[in-house]
Order: structure tokens, then sequence, then C-alpha cells
């Protein structure tokens, strides 16, 4: 099974998420970015992809 990866990083006041290296999103807040990080693992792992979230440079 396919895994990936979701890195959400703190930089500049902006929330920035990568999925597996290459840009998903920015958001002005860390929870906004962990809600969009979960549901896209939830919609990934709806179709057989697993993923995990970490978060950095809190």
């Amino acid at each position: 099974m396919e895994r990936s990866t979701f890195q959400i990083t703190l930089r500049h006041g902006i929330w920035r998420i990568l999925l597996d290296g290459r840009f998903f999103g920015d958001y002005r807040s860390r929870d906004h970015a962990m809600e969009g990080a979960e549901e896209a693992r939830r919609a990934m792992a709806a179709g057989g992809r697993l993923a995990s979230i970490i978060v950095t440079g809190e």
C-alpha cells in the first residue's frame, strides 16, 4: 500500500502544508492547517492510500 506524508510547518506566520515534498496549501492558523490535512488524509485512506501528518516549526 502506498504511503504519503503531510508536513505542516510555520513560516513567517503562515502554516504551509507539503504533501510528499510538494506544495499542498497555505493556512492562516494551525487548526485550519490540521483540519485540511486531516480531511485530505481521510479522503486518501478511503482510496486505499495511507498518509501520516507531521507538524514542525511550532
